[in-house]
C-alpha cells in the first residue's frame, strides 16, 4: 500500500464545502431579513429608521472585511506564487492558503 494516495483530498475539501455552505446560508439570511437581532427598539422604528442602523452596522463590517483582505492579499500571492499545496500527502497540489 503506498501513502501517497487515498482519500485525503476529500479530507482538505471539507473545510471548503463548509464555507460555501456558511456563505450561501449567511447571504439566504441575509436577504430574507431573518437575522438575529435584539428588537426591543428596533421593532418601534420605522423602515427608514431600520434601514439607516442597518447601513451604519454594515459599514464598520465591510471596512474590516476589505481590511482583513488587504493584509492577506501578500500572503495569497505568495502561496500561489510557490505553488504551494497541501501539506496532507495525497492532498490536493493547488492549495493557497
Amino acid at each position: 500500500m503506498e501513502f501517497a494516495t487515498g482519500t485525503v483530498w476529500t479530507q482538505d475539501r471539507e473545510w471548503h464545502l463548509m464555507s460555501t455552505i456558511a456563505l450561501i446560508g449567511m447571504s439566504f439570511s441575509l436577504l430574507r431579513v431573518e437575522r438575529l437581532r435584539v428588537n426591543v427598539l428596533f421593532a418601534r422604528f420605522g423602515p427608514r429608521i431600520q434601514a439607516a442602523i442597518d447601513l451604519l452596522a454594515a459599514a464598520p463590517l465591510i471596512a474590516i472585511a476589505l481590511f482583513v483582505v488587504e493584509l492577506s492579499w501578500a500572503y495569497v500571492a505568495q502561496s500561489r506564487q510557490v505553488n504551494e499545496g497541501s501539506a496532507n500527502p495525497g492532498g490536493p497540489h493547488t492549495v493557497w492558503r
